[in-house]
């Protein structure tokens, strides 16, 4: 399964993506459109070669990745400030595509602190 460069679980009855999913270190696509129950990807960062991430229709989908939502949450930071700490590594440096059209984010801590939605 190391080999694995696309996983497409479209539609399926996942409720999280686990941990093990890191063990995907190949993986270029990853596709969950329209998970019904779908909250969390966990923690992705193991995926350094991943460069289309879609999620789009996730209605339940409420947190990205575990680790930037708790660098997050635990402070009031800036991005600038929370990509420049040297203990947290540039998170997906391959990504190209990233959709999550259609998810809820309005109940997630993950996009609000980020000075991007202040217009």
């Amino acid at each position: 399964m190391e080999c694995l460069t696309i996983l497409n679980m479209e539609g399926s009855g996942i409720r999280e993506l686990t941990s093990s999913i890191a063990n995907l270190t190949k993986l270029q696509e990853l596709r969950g459109d329209h998970c019904e129950i779908l909250t969390s990807l966990g923690s992705i960062y193991g995926l350094q070669h991943l460069t289309d991430l879609s999620f789009k229709g996730c209605r339940k989908l409420l947190t990205f990745c575990d680790k930037v939502n708790s660098e997050v949450s635990s402070s009031n930071t800036k991005l600038q400030q929370l990509l420049s700490n040297s203990n947290i590594p540039l998170a997906l440096p391959s990504l190209r595509f990233f959709y999550l059209h259609g998810c809820n984010f309005s109940e997630s801590d993950f996009l609000g602190p980020l000075d991007c939605w202040n217009a």
